[in-house]
């Protein structure tokens, strides 16, 4: 089971508006998928402490995906409940 709980230390900063590379799960769905990435993380995260936050728990939970081969695409709510879970 994932844990819930934040790290101590948080994923490095980024200048304002700027987001993290994505993860590869999205960059093998394409570029439509990495404009989401990008859109989802500079326009919904605005403060970037959140933005930070926003980026582990997504990475953790993308990477979960990759690690059972489940493309991006793919991913159902069944998935993120198998995660949480």
């Amino acid at each position: 089971a994932p844990t819930t709980s934040l790290p101590a230390v948080l994923p490095p900063r980024l200048p304002a508006g700027r987001s993290p590379a994505a993860p590869p799960l999205v960059v093998d769905a394409g570029p439509g998928a990495e404009y989401a990435w990008e859109e989802f993380l500079s326009r919904h995260a605005r403060n970037p402490e959140t933005r930070r936050a926003y980026t582990l728990v997504v990475r953790r939970f993308l990477d979960w995906c990759h690690a059972r081969m489940i493309p991006l695409a793919e991913v159902r709510p069944l998935h993120v409940s198998d995660y949480l879970d």
